[in-house]
C-alpha cells in the first residue's frame, strides 16, 4: 500500500477541532438549561422535583463555566493558525 502524500492528506487543525467541540458543548449545555429552566415551572416550590430542578440548573452552569475556563486556560489550543 503506498504511503498518502502531503497533497492527499485532508487538512488538519488542532484550534478549529477546539474551537468546534467547545461550542457544541456550550450549545448543548445552553440547550440543556433552557430545557431544565422550562420544568421548573411544573413543580411545587420547595418540593423535591423542584428543588432537584434547581440542583441541575446549578450543575449546568457550573458545566459551562467549566468549558468557558478551559477555553480560557488554554487559550493557546484555540487561536486560529495561520497559514
Amino acid at each position: 500500500m503506498a504511503e498518502d502524500t502531503e497533497e492527499d492528506i485532508k487538512p488538519f487543525d488542532k484550534s478549529y477541532v477546539m474551537r468546534v467541540t467547545a461550542n457544541n458543548a456550550r450549545k448543548s449545555v445552553d440547550i440543556s438549561i433552557n430545557k431544565t429552566s422550562q420544568r421548573l415551572e411544573e413543580f411545587p416550590p420547595e418540593t423535591t422535583k423542584w428543588k432537584e430542578v434547581l440542583n441541575t440548573l446549578h450543575a449546568l452552569h457550573r458545566f459551562r463555566s467549566v468549558i468557558d475556563g478551559f477555553e480560557a486556560a488554554n487559550e493557546v489550543l484555540f487561536q486560529e493558525e495561520r497559514s
